[in-house]
């Protein structure tokens, strides 16, 4: 009789072949429980955003606040987490990061929001250098509608450049120049050796020429920032949810549990991972 070629196929070959324990299979269990749990944050996040709730509250001079914006005051359905707003005195107050800027005005017909570093505010008050800048990853939820930056930095020694200009007496000491300097999209290339980077902040403006412009002068006028949350829906879902299983302690470390989010482009701009690990930060 012909021996069948048919390998034999036994438990323990099984346990070999898939090299699968309990311990393995548990973790396994886990890992799906704690992804389907972020999907089923995520679904619900996007379903929030279609049927958000219309609700306006106020904060100082701007009334009618409303969607996307919301107030840390409002019920939970008002607006998005991702645009909510801070009422400090009945001042409102945009927080970027740490940065807060007071705002001047929205515009929900041109989907812009108005803004300015409070230490422009009242310059008799503060020594116009911005107290934070904003954080690399803000452009996820805004786009800066100016596109120059001026960035302050602290010199060593004077700079003989016509594109740096000298700020006021009291950001500087007999061994430190502070100066401000405009370009595109915050870049200068390169910053003077003996100078270190101390702040940035957007202008208003689209066209600069620094023979003939007072940087200070444009700061006190504020920037404008633009959002879409038709365009930028998948972001910022994905932020939102991301925030809401850590409000629900679902990861108790993000950047462990990185590994989750699949890289994909968003905007062309960065990778889904590098937001996670911008965000985490």
């Amino acid at each position: 009789m012909r021996r069948s070629s048919r390998p034999v196929i036994s438990r323990e070959g099984i346990k070999k072949h898939f090299n699968c324990s309990a311990s393995r299979s548990e973790s396994c269990c886990v890992m799906l429980c704690l992804l389907l749990l972020l999907l089923l944050t995520c679904v619900g996040v996007a379903e929030g955003r279609k049927k958000h709730v219309s609700c306006f509250s106020s904060c100082g001079h701007l009334h009618d606040i409303g969607y996307p914006f919301r107030l840390k005051s409002d019920l939970p359905g008002c607006g998005s987490p991702n645009y909510e707003l801070l009422c400090d005195s009945g001042k409102p107050m945009l927080e970027l990061g740490s940065a807060k800027y007071y705002i001047t005005n929205i515009s929900y017909k041109n989907m812009t929001i108005s803004v300015i570093d409070p230490v422009f505010v009242n310059d008799n008050k503060y020594c116009p250098l911005p107290l934070q800048s904003p954080p690399p990853d803000f452009s996820y939820l805004y786009d800066d509608v100016g596109g120059y930056w001026a960035l302050f930095v602290n010199c060593t020694r004077p700079i003989h450049d016509g594109t740096y200009q000298r700020g006021p007496n009291c950001l500087s000491s007999n061994n430190s120049f502070v100066y401000v300097v405009a370009d595109m999209w915050g870049i200068v290339e390169p910053i003077k050796p003996s100078c270190g980077f101390l702040a940035s902040i957007p202008m208003s403006v689209r066209q600069f020429n620094p023979n003939n412009t007072d940087i200070f002068e444009l700061l006190k006028e504020g920037f404008m920032l633009s959002w879409d949350v038709g365009r930028e829906t998948s972001s910022a879902i994905f932020h939102e949810c991301l925030n809401e299983a850590k409000r629900k302690n679902y990861f108790p470390d993000v950047k462990e549990n990185s590994a989750f989010c699949f890289p994909h482009r968003l905007h062309g701009k960065r990778k889904l991972g590098e937001e996670i690990a911008a965000h985490a930060q």
